[in-house]
């Protein structure tokens, strides 16, 4: 009996539910989906921002495919502690995940990878990361909608990056059209965008050729522009030629998949990671003599033979009429090439971060007379801190300098040494010599250049290393002890590109003003002197990266980006509503979107808004806040007629708007805008 009842005992007790074996099945099933599906969309969500999907080996943002992996890292770890018994909840999973997080930035801030990812990208993979972590241990009774809707919007986004990278490409011009509210003047922009295939090649220039423009973009493409005399009309046309930078040879020896060979005598798979969108056509430059042009460029160039890189100044020589017909007889000669040609590996190079730090090529180029040409040249990070080498301050080195080429015999000389990298130059009509340099974390130059002069770097800067609150090779930590002095300096960095003087009659009010183009800061920068003294400089937000600057002959501004636009920036002239309401009420307030809040709260889609209600916007008063109902055309006139009439104790102390003819005008305006 005992015995029976104990085998009874043994085949009545199973090891294991089996509806509970199925349900623990289902989990797993679930978690690995969910999470390898997460893992798809963190891969592609830098491409959504850099334009170039994550298996492109010239994605500018490949480097956050790290966070991809610290995801994964996270998620197994997650599995483990289950695998051990333990629930796994929503928290938990947040825990660990800012957990794994906090290594990898800890990671970056130590080892400073190049390139840094960019603080978007970095926020917008942390964030989903946390949520899809998040939601993948949390709901997973709601396994199948989730998990259907996380695989439609993975295959939605890879289906849009493969037709962005393989599709075909549709190119029309789109224009739109804003208003800039400034000191002294409302700015009309014009932004041309889709009239340039996108490039992953960031880089290039404009320069004027005539009545019109010419650009060369990064990766070497070259087009002619132009605004139609008198009716503002833009047309836009590619010319057969390329610049001769052989960015295609440069890429396959530089990432070579199944290369043979050590280049240097250094195995070939050590060069994996090499940044190649760095490499780059950094300026174009017109001469014209009479019904002649040459045409100057300054870019990268690869040795094959060799396996090293030079800065080189090729140029183009004909008639005006037969560079615009694309005479295929016209053909580009070297002008100039730096010295030494670099490799990316060897005795000379040791970089631990970037074996090419292509982005720190200078490469600007302004006349100086005839038949001398000026050119700056950038370090390429050669600091003598992560390079064996410290270019800037070896004279027999032809990088972190500025260059003068003499155009009759082909010579050159050093004009100035101690750059770190000089994305900027303007030479006056008097001849003096401005430039405009990147520092490292803080510490962007504005410079005047005199032949001779040691401008200190790496060995003083008034900014920062990378993640540091130190440069450590200075001796006086935010000083620039010793060396020529900048003018100017920008604290913290803009990421400084181009500038240029206003000479022209456009603007008369900023006639003799410099404009400084930035990248980071989106932002040109208007910079009035006194004395070859900085006054003030006044921040005027354009919204994207600036490349370069050119006043035109009739006056206008004209900006190229790195999202390969080109924006036109003229004053406002007219009496229609936008013009208005950024004459009177743009010192304030814009209409973007009802929630990029200058000093008073975005007014896009005010009408039938309740009042005092824009999101995100803190700085109501309380005599607004106790107005209540909502903002109707009649209310707003009324308003903007006398402010203190309708709201006694608001923080608009202007007088009004007396016109009725003008405030309809602004509140039609108004009327049109709407919030995302």
């Amino acid at each position: 009996m005992t015995n029976r009842g104990g085998i009874d005992q043994v085949k009545t007790e199973p090891s294991l539910n089996p509806s509970a074996a199925a349900q623990s099945r289902s989990d797993v099933g679930f978690l690995l989906a969910w999470h390898a599906l997460a893992f798809a969309l963190l891969l592609l969500l830098p491409g959504v921002k850099s334009h170039v999907p994550f298996w492109s080996a010239d994605n500018p943002e490949f480097a956050a495919s790290l966070f991809a992996a610290a995801y994964l890292a996270g998620v197994l770890l997650l599995l483990i502690i289950r695998s051990l018994g333990r629930t796994v909840g929503m928290m938990l999973a947040v825990n660990i995940t800012i957990s794994v997080f906090c290594l990898m930035f800890l990671y970056f801030l130590m080892s400073k990878p190049a390139p840094i990812v960019s603080r978007s990208i970095i926020l917008a993979v942390f964030g989903a990361a946390i949520v899809l972590a998040s939601l993948g241990f949390g709901l997973r009774r709601f396994r199948m909608p989730v998990l259907t809707l996380l695989a439609v919007a993975v295959a939605a986004l890879l289906g849009f990056e493969l037709y962005r990278a393989y599709g075909p490409q549709h190119l029309s011009t789109k224009r739109t059209e804003s208003n800039i509210s400034t000191a002294f003047y409302t700015l009309h922009t014009v932004a041309y965008r889709d009239s340039i295939p996108g490039t992953e090649v960031r880089g290039g220039g404009i320069s004027l050729i005539g009545d019109q423009y010419l650009l060369a973009t990064g990766d070497g493409r070259m087009y002619i522009f132009k605004w139609q005399q008198g009716d503002d009309a833009f047309s836009i046309k590619q010319l057969p030629y390329t610049v001769p930078a052989n960015i295609q040879e440069f890429t396959a020896d530089a990432n070579p998949e199944g290369y043979s060979g050590k280049p240097n005598g250094v195995a070939a798979d050590r060069l994996q990671g090499v940044q190649t969108w760095q490499f780059r056509v950094a300026d174009v430059r017109v001469q014209e003599q009479g019904d002649n042009v040459r045409i100057f460029a300054s870019h990268h160039f690869w040795k094959r033979a060799q396996k090293c890189f030079v800065v080189r100044v090729s140029s183009m020589l004909g008639t005006r009429a037969a560079f615009l017909a694309g005479d295929p007889r016209l053909h580009w000669d070297t002008v100039f090439e730096a010295t030494p040609c670099v490799p990316l590996r060897g005795e000379s190079s040791v970089h631990q971060n970037n074996p090419f730090a292509g982005m720190e090529v200078g490469g600007r180029l302004g006349f100086l007379g005839d038949q001398r040409l000026m050119l700056t040249l950038g370090d390429h990070d050669f600091t003598g801190i992560e390079s064996k080498q410290m270019f800037s301050q070896d004279p027999q080195v032809s990088y972190g300098k500025t260059i003068l080429i003499h155009l009759d015999d082909g010579t050159s000389e050093m004009y100035s040494m101690g750059h770190r990298n000089p994305q900027g130059l303007y030479i006056t009509p008097e001849g003096d010599i401005w430039s405009t340099e990147h520092g490292p974390q803080g510490g962007d130059e504005l410079n005047l250049i005199v032949r001779g002069a040691n401008y200190g770097w790496p060995l003083v800067t008034y900014g920062t290393d990378y993640g540091s609150a130190a440069w450590p090779l200075n001796r006086a930590q935010g000083r620039h002890d010793g060396y020529q002095q900048p003018v100017f300096v920008w604290v913290p960095s803009i990421g400084v590109s181009n500038l240029i003087r206003v000479e022209q009659d456009r603007f008369p009010v900023w006639k003799g003003d410099f404009m400084v183009a930035s990248l980071h800061a989106h932002t040109l920068f208007r910079i009035r002197m006194l004395d070859q003294r900085v006054v003030y400089s006044e921040p005027i937000e354009i919204g994207e990266r600036i490349r370069d600057i050119v006043e035109g002959r009739d006056g206008r501004l004209v900006l190229w980006t790195d999202s390969s636009s080109i924006i036109s920036l003229t004053p406002a002239e007219g009496t229609d509503g936008a013009v208005l309401f950024a004459t009177t009420c743009g010192a304030c307030h814009k209409a973007i979107d009802g929630a990029t809040h200058a000093y008073g709260p975005d007014l896009a889609g005010i009408v039938g808004r309740p009042v005092a209600s824009a999101s995100g916007f803190q700085g109501y008063t309380p005599a607004l806040k106790a107005l209540h109902g909502k903002w109707s055309q009649d209310r707003l006139d009324a308003f903007l007629k006398s402010p203190q009439s309708v709201v006694p104790g608001t923080a608009m102390t202007f007088q009004g708007v007396s016109d009725p003819a003008a405030r309809a005008a602004i509140i039609s305006y108004l009327a049109g805008t709407q919030r995302y």
